[in-house]
């Protein structure tokens, strides 16, 4: 039992006791996001977006101004899976604020920036959509879907020799785009 750790005079268990409130918060964030991706994985699209939203509340810090820049690793996960939730149970105008946010804490998260632009795309945003995909394949080259994603907003646009570059790309990565 950790509670009981430590030494004979107490002090870890005083100190684990009188509520490590870190702990406890990255506990309460940790369970909200099991919670979302369970309901998530049974396409409980609109109580996954529940669950991530009170594992955005238990964030410290809590308010928006401070939950970009300096935040630690993995912030971005809540908010980033909201988004997709969202999207997915149709309200995509605030599926993608939340990948917004997602991105303001971590720009690198190469799955926001595809989840962006394929949320963008369902809206008909293709050229920004074009935009999110090429700052996923700026992030990694090697995510094909990014590049079979980019190639699929192209042809909308009727930039098909473009779209095809992109769909060689992705078929260089992964030979199961050729279908």
């Amino acid at each position: 039992d950790p509670i009981d750790a430590g030494g004979h005079d107490g002090t870890a268990r005083r100190g684990l006791r009188g509520g490590d409130a870190g702990l406890r918060e990255q506990q309460s964030m940790d369970l909200a996001m099991a919670r979302g991706d369970a309901r998530y994985s049974r396409s409980d699209y609109t109580r996954a977006a529940q669950a991530y939203d009170d594992a955005i509340t238990h964030m410290k810090p809590r308010t928006a101004a401070q939950q970009t820049g300096s935040m630690r690793r993995g912030y971005d996960l809540p908010w980033s899976r909201k988004g997709v939730a969202l999207v997915l149970s149709g309200d995509i105008e605030e599926g993608i604020k939340c990948l917004e946010m997602a991105l303001k804490i971590n720009p690198s998260n190469v799955l926001a920036w595809i989840n962006l632009g394929n949320a963008l795309t369902k809206l008909g945003r293709h050229q920004e959509a074009i935009s999110a995909f090429e700052r996923a394949i700026e992030g990694d080259p090697r995510q094909e879907i990014a590049w079979n994603n980019k190639g699929n907003a192209l042809a909308r646009l009727g930039r098909y020799i473009d779209a095809l570059k992109c769909y060689n790309s992705a078929i260089k990565l992964n030979p199961r785009y050729q279908d």
